[in-house]
């Protein structure tokens, strides 16, 4: 039987590694949530104001709710760029990878990282890359780019028998129950400081 590997190469990109970073925290893949609900709870305090809204004592909450919105946005670009300027002050941004029976090998500006398969934790795939977690929170990002479409088949059908592929996992049960505890708190605090004797 014909040993398999696999090798693909790419000239990095930020957008190669943007996206994947912001897969790897569950913060960064909910900005979108937390935008909702920001105007969600604009909405309401709104609707439900008696009398002239005082934006004096609103605007500073709606604007750290939008400087947290945009953080969650920036930091995975900003973190994107470091990496590939790290790479390219190392040599260059071109990146080789190897997937074989015994392992991954990633070979960039001069360094190279091997590991067996059995000491990958989890695989998370992603519509743009695979995320190889060697640590808890510490992913090798291959980016399906630098293969053709058979040889992204060919990589996961070596890595799905000895690791567990996880799919990006959706929105969590409990940052949904810490979502509702705060807007519960948050509508209570409201209604207390609104409160006409």
């Amino acid at each position: 039987m014909e040993e398999t590997i696999v090798n693909g190469e790419i000239e990095l990109e930020q957008g190669d590694l943007e996206r994947p970073l912001t897969q790897m925290s569950w913060w960064t893949r909910l900005r979108w949530g937390y935008v909702a609900l920001g105007v969600l709870l604009a909405l309401a305090l709104v609707s439900s104001a008696k009398g002239p809204i005082r934006w004096t004592e609103v605007l500073p909450g709606f604007g750290m709710m939008t400087a947290f919105a945009a953080v969650l946005f920036y930091v995975p670009r900003l973190n994107a760029r470091r990496l590939l300027q790290s790479l390219v002050r190392a040599g260059d941004a071109r990146v080789f990878y190897r997937f074989d029976a015994e392992g991954v090998t990633i070979r960039a500006s001069g360094a190279t990282a091997s590991f067996a398969y059995r000491t990958i934790q989890r695989v998370q795939e992603t519509s743009t890359a695979f995320l190889l977690y060697t640590a808890p929170g510490v992913a090798n990002i291959v980016p399906k780019r630098a293969f053709t479409p058979a040889d992204v088949e060919r990589v996961r059908a070596l890595v799905t028998p000895q690791v567990k592929i996880q799919r990006s996992p959706g929105l969590p049960v409990k940052t949904l129950v810490l979502w509702g505890v705060l807007i519960f708190a948050f509508l209570m605090i409201w209604q207390l400081m609104n409160a006409h004797p």
